[in-house]
């Protein structure tokens, strides 16, 4: 673990009831730090893949006539009404 930071949050009452119930006292950071920490794993392994897709000249094209050629194929026909005339 690295150097620890302190973080000052503001909750509802009834969620600091719950954890202080459910977690215990002087655990809830902890519990936190637990609970976030895969969250930021999927979201910068995300950022990743999207960086990885961007470099590849060829699924950018790909997914380029896809985005302008096929958006609207899987949507049902639109049916005209007074709101989208």
């Amino acid at each position: 673990m690295g150097m620890q930071k302190k973080l000052t949050i503001s909750i509802d009452g009834d969620l600091y009831t719950a954890l202080y119930r459910n977690v215990g006292a002087g655990k809830i950071s902890r519990f936190i730090a637990d609970s976030i920490k895969p969250r930021l794993k999927i979201v910068d392994s995300v950022r990743q893949g999207y960086r990885r897709m961007g470099r590849d000249s060829e699924w950018m094209k790909e997914a380029g006539t896809w985005v302008e050629d096929g958006v609207d194929e899987g949507l049902p026909e639109a049916t005209e009404t007074k709101w989208n005339r």
